[in-house]
């Protein structure tokens, strides 16, 4: 021990029963720094899942029941049975005003509940299709279902038919007596018991050519 010396705090240890090298080594100890070799502590477990993603906005969907319409065979001068298209409303917000166009010869029609309507969410309007053929042969035309408020959205559709003559002698058939005549008869049989004389070459004997 070193009066006023720096030997006083080594000879105070050794006097309580320590050494001056072990009570640095105990000092060391007690501030709770982990060993260099220890593991790294596991991440923090999170026991609330992660919040999801914000929704995007809401807006609606058109869709439609059929995209293409066959009115089928319809005879000339005659109305096909209706031909039907729904529209549905199957997004997440309510629709803007709807128009519904048609475009073709003008043999199609459409009637419809759809112009001028909102649809809300899972509402429904129709297009109603008719074609009336005045010649024959296969037409068709092309219609669609827009919004006119909001973002640009429409539905497309086509529609076609078959315009024929009947079958059965309906609308547009050739007269019977128009028809010719190949077997040499007359066009107007005799009284029954008469003879009627017949000159050569009479009208209605017709012969088919060679």
């Amino acid at each position: 021990m070193r009066i006023g010396g720096t030997l006083v705090l080594g000879a105070a240890l050794a006097a309580c029963g320590g050494s001056t090298s072990g009570g640095v080594g105990d000092a060391a100890r007690d501030t709770g720094a982990p060993p260099a070799d220890a593991p790294a502590a596991p991440p923090p477990k999170l026991d609330a899942p992660l919040p999801s993603p914000p929704p995007g906005p809401r807006a609606p969907r058109l869709a439609l029941s059929v995209t293409d319409v066959d009115l089928g065979n319809v005879n000339i001068g005659t109305t096909s049975a209706p031909g039907i298209v729904v529209v549905m409303n199957t997004g997440d917000a309510a629709s803007g005003p709807l128009a519904v166009s048609l475009t073709g010869p003008p043999e199609f029609t459409s009637t419809t509940n759809c112009t001028g309507r909102r649809l809300g969410l899972g509402e429904t309007c129709v297009v109603t299709l008719r074609f009336a053929p005045t010649a024959m042969g296969v037409r068709s035309a092309m219609g669609k279902v827009s919004q006119t408020e909001g973002a640009p959205m429409e539905q497309p559709f086509t529609v076609h038919g078959n315009g024929r003559i009947a079958p059965d002698g309906g609308p547009d058939a050739p007269p019977a007596d128009t028809a010719p005549r190949l077997d040499g008869a007359p066009d107007t049989a005799p009284d029954a018991g008469v003879d009627a004389p017949r000159d050569a070459g009479a009208a209605g004997d017709v012969t088919a050519a060679g």
